[in-house]
């Protein structure tokens, strides 16, 4: 294969492109996460709901701002947090979103959410980079797009070339095709629940090296749940 692609996506959202949601009043992101049902002062509520949705590029969306305690998703620590904003933005553009940061000004508090792979007609609950803590009783909120970013090639797994599986964590990759893959070999997913997904972090598995035709090889996906998990895209270097 010809092919090529080389992308520098990495565990973190991908401005990451390091990759390094779901929640929207009511609890979504796993079994111990929970979001406030009283996220703001009597009488604000109102004119929260006014606000969203708030488009803050053509066809993207932030539909709501709430509060969000549970496991941060965002760097891959899945450390444990409480009341710290979260947002859920939704892409109705038609295209895939390789990579978004909307800053926000949270009732003159500034605020990061950086999403990566949101793909065409989906949402993401989307933690604040830096665990800002909620604060209720906000009377002013605004958003902006920032270096918005669209997948310049198709998406796939390449069905022609590998064979992909997973079983307890362990990612299996075997090159079904006639020709060996020589550069190293990426695979992404992202965890979602109920069609949305879970926080805005996108995660890889490396195969070093690359594949040699009817060669397999298993790697670890740390944060891969059978229930939860979808697998993106694969990138491959020849």
């Amino acid at each position: 294969m010809k092919r090529k692609i080389s992308i520098g996506i990495g565990l973190l959202c991908l401005v990451l492109l390091v990759v390094a949601g779901v929640f929207l009043g009511k609890k979504i992101q796993d079994k111990n996460a929970t979001v406030s049902g009283d996220v703001a002062a009597p009488g604000q509520k109102e004119e929260m709901q006014q606000l969203f949705p708030y488009e803050v590029a053509e066809g993207v969306y932030v539909m709501s701002a709430e509060s969000y305690s549970g496991a941060f998703v965002e760097d891959g620590s899945d450390r444990e947090v409480e009341n710290i904003w979260q947002i859920k933005i939704e892409n109705t553009t038609g295209r895939d979103i390789q990579f978004l940061r909307v800053r926000a000004n949270l009732g003159g508090e500034e605020a990061v959410f950086d999403v990566s792979t949101l793909i065409a007609g989906s949402s993401a609950m989307v933690l604040e980079t830096n665990a800002l803590a909620w604060k209720s009783g906000v009377e002013q909120m605004s958003f902006t797009a920032e270096n918005l970013a669209y997948f310049q090639y198709e998406r796939t797994i390449f069905p022609e070339v590998f064979s992909l599986s997973v079983t307890d964590q362990t990612l299996r990759l075997e090159n079904i095709s006639e020709n060996d893959v020589s550069g190293d070999v990426y695979v992404y997913y992202k965890n979602m629940e109920e069609d949305v997904f879970i926080g805005g972090i996108t995660y890889r598995v490396k195969f070093s090296g690359g594949i040699r035709a009817g060669e397999a090889l298993a790697e670890q996906a740390s944060h891969y749940q059978s229930d939860k998990s979808k697998i993106l895209f694969i990138t491959y270097g020849q």
